[in-house]
């Protein structure tokens, strides 16, 4: 599909949202101010889940004109990215693994713009009442990737999904948990659950998503003074091509030991 018109159909959808109309059946989430905390601007409730349009797929092993694809040495994944971007090798992981594959995209100008992490060693969030906020979820579609079933896991999405602090702080990437309880959460994995070649694997902006305080720094989160700015930004190119890269991830079915996912640079 060319990009002008995919960019239309994803302009339709945040606009539809902002005027309150429910998409695929999704209903509308209306944030509610946390106690002790100084609450933004009222901003028109975003949907809690928004399924978004897709361009036709391309043949298996196919990009389209002006992308490429990466595939890791080993041959275990593989996916499609703007020609001009670039993959390195992580050589001092930011995220604990056993042993799996770190590599960190940036686009055209060098600007990291994803991570990719296999066999991650996460711990799950432990949330107490005080560092509990509101949780939205602002775009979710079903993605067809190597995922296990396990308790709490749920089919594999890509998500854009969001935390309010003292901004609201959002993060991409695809995901087989389950992210919050009654629209409420403090923290949130952008990760699946896969087979034992990758294990907890991460395709996102950052695999852990959390509310930073206002005195540290934000890292890869993205961060809007409002709600109808998070939403003005499904409608970008950049949000386009993020997603566009990022559910174009392959696990292959045999792939080599997890020792061959310790890559040299």
């Amino acid at each position: 599909m060319p990009a002008a018109r995919r960019n239309r159909r994803l302009r339709s959808v945040a606009a539809l949202a902002v005027v309150g109309v429910t998409l695929s059946g999704c209903g509308l989430l209306d944030l509610a101010p946390d106690a002790g905390a100084a609450a933004p601007p009222a901003q028109a409730a975003p949907p809690s889940s928004m399924t978004m349009p897709r361009p036709s797929p391309e043949p298996y092993g196919t990009t389209r004109e002006g992308w490429k694809t990466y595939t890791d040495p080993a041959g275990t994944l593989g996916f499609d990215l703007p020609e001009d971007w670039t993959v390195q090798q992580q050589r001092e992981p930011t995220q604990p693994s056993d042993g799996g594959i770190h590599l960190e995209i940036r686009d055209g100008g060098g600007r990291p713009v994803a991570q990719l992490h296999t066999r991650l060693i996460l711990e799950e969030a432990q949330c107490t009442p005080g560092n509990v906020t509101d949780y939205v979820v602002l775009a979710s579609e079903p993605f067809d990737v190597a995922a296990v079933d396990g308790a709490g896991n749920i089919e594999p999405r890509f998500v854009f999904r969001m935390l309010r602090g003292y901004k609201f702080f959002a993060s991409m990437g695809i995901t087989n948990k389950v992210g919050g309880v009654d629209n409420k959460a403090c923290a949130i994995q952008n990760a699946v659950a896969g087979p034992d070649k990758v294990g907890l694997y991460s395709f996102s902006d950052t695999p852990v998503h959390g509310v930073p305080s206002a005195d540290e720094p934000a890292g890869e989160l993205k961060s809007y003074n409002s709600v109808q700015e998070a939403l003005e930004y499904l409608e970008t190119d950049r949000f386009a091509q993020l997603r566009e890269m990022i559910t174009s991830l392959r696990i292959a079915e045999q792939a080599s030991a997890p020792s061959s996912q310790r890559e040299r640079s």
